[in-house]
């Protein structure tokens, strides 16, 4: 049975997915449909770093085997020979907090290293009052894509430059619909819990910081992460924002935040700003749903609302995607035997 497959949207989620139905179900015709391709969507310019955030109410149960999917997936890249292509490296640091007890992750036995830092290291940090130190995996994103979409296109997936308005648009073509369109899923599903989280990160040339460092602190979160070509600023999050324009007040709270947890960013030389919005959701929507379009049943496979986490969880929920595809083929099977 080759099944002719609809992927929407081709971001991370959506390239990822894409890729896992290719080499796990094996039988289908695939088609990537969006209106933006790397280096477009909002993805392309996070900073790349695997570290869940900013995932609701989701099951701790399904971050984690998600998670832990992602984390294999990216570190074998890392440990591989292209390693270069897809700009994927192991990163060590800091996570820090103002209180005087750090409050453990649930994914700390994930990542490599993890350990309470000691009085001598906090003695770097005057602002924080505890902390962990552990080493995890980063990616330069806009070059992890262009791998992702060579691997797709190798595969014999197609893509198609198209705006989509309705998921009824596409159900008469094909036989299972994959919806990753992330924040745009509020407009185009009406999920009214899916709300943007406006980021904004300031990449500067700072070749000298090695470590990223982290805190947590509600209102003062900030991260400095050590890139390839850049060192990623961030640290603003606004909740329900869909302006993607970049302002004044942003670049110096992320500035100021910053350049307090790693002093030496003073000098460094901005290279350039980007705000970009993140597909926030009660919960991560990892599931099927049958929608009916002229008379037509058709699978409609939901991967959407991954927060500031779709790097981290890319993967995982891919897999996933594949594994729901195969049980919708068992399930015809079932049906055309009775």
């Amino acid at each position: 049975m080759v099944l002719k497959i609809c992927v929407i949207g081709a971001g991370i989620i959506g390239l990822s997915s894409a890729i896992q139905i290719q080499e796990r179900v094996g039988q289908g015709d695939i088609t990537v449909v969006a209106d933006k391709f790397s280096p477009e969507t909002t993805g392309d310019g996070s900073g790349g770093f695997w570290k869940p955030h900013m995932l609701g109410e989701t099951p701790i149960s399904d971050l984690r085997r998600w998670s832990e999917t992602t984390w294999k997936h990216l570190i074998a890249i890392a440990m591989s020979p292209v390693a270069a292509q897809a700009e994927a490296y192991m990163v060590s640091g800091y996570s820090l907090s103002s209180r005087s007890q750090y409050q453990e992750e649930w994914w700390k036995d994930l990542v490599l290293g993890y350990r309470h830092i000691t009085p001598r290291e906090l003695q770097m940090f005057p602002d924080a009052k505890s902390g962990v130190f552990f080493t995890s995996v980063q990616i330069n994103v806009v070059a992890y894509m262009d791998f992702l979409l060579r691997r797709f296109q190798k595969n014999g997936g197609k893509i198609q430059r198209k705006a989509i308005t309705s998921i009824d648009e596409l159900a008469p073509d094909y036989d299972v619909v994959v919806n990753c369109c992330g924040v745009r899923a509020r407009h185009l599903l009406d999920d009214f819990e899916v709300t943007p989280v406006r980021g904004h990160l300031t990449r500067v040339q700072a070749p000298w910081v090695k470590h990223f460092v982290l805190r947590l602190d509600p209102g003062e979160e900030a991260f400095v992460l050590p890139g390839v070509m850049t060192t990623v600023l961030g640290g603003a999050d606004e909740v329900g924002n869909w302006s993607i324009e970049v302002k004044d007040e942003d670049k110096g709270a992320v500035w100021r935040r910053c350049c307090q947890l790693v002093p030496s960013l003073q000098n460094a030389q901005v290279d350039h700003h980007w705000v970009g919005l993140r597909p926030s959701r009660s919960r991560v929507r990892l599931e099927t749903k049958h929608v009916t379009v002229h008379g037509r049943k058709v699978p409609v496979i939901h991967n959407y609302g991954h927060g500031g986490s779709g790097v981290t969880l890319h993967w995982g929920c891919a897999a996933e995607v594949a594994e729901l595809i195969l049980q919708e083929i068992q399930d015809r099977r079932r049906m055309a035997k009775l």
